[in-house]
């Protein structure tokens, strides 16, 4: 009897944790207190090599019309790539500095 004490408390711990889930990413409203910037044709170069920012989640060139997040240390990353990152992460994916 005493052998299947410790399966029973071990259950009963690990359905309170899932009862509370830790938020690992930043929430919608969160999200929307970040700046969000469009890539103009005027600040794009004329060819990607020549220094255009790179989104380092998907790591494409930013392009005219590409909307992206303008985190507070500098990095820009494309809306859609960090929206998805954060679901899982509050911090930037280049330097790990949390966003907020």
């Amino acid at each position: 009897m005493f052998l299947g004490s410790p399966v029973i408390i071990h259950h009963t711990c690990c359905r309170a944790r899932q009862a509370q889930p830790k938020q690992r990413g930043l929430s919608q409203s969160q999200q929307s207190t970040l700046e969000v910037c469009i890539v103009s044709a005027k600040s794009a170069p004329a060819s990607p090599a020549s220094g255009l920012a790179v989104c380092t989640i998907c790591l494409e060139h930013m392009v005219p019309g590409d909307e992206f997040f303008k985190l507070g240390c500098e990095h820009q990353l494309h809306r859609k790539c960090m929206e998805r990152w954060f679901e899982f992460s509050s911090k930037c994916p280049s330097c790990r500095q949390e966003v907020l």
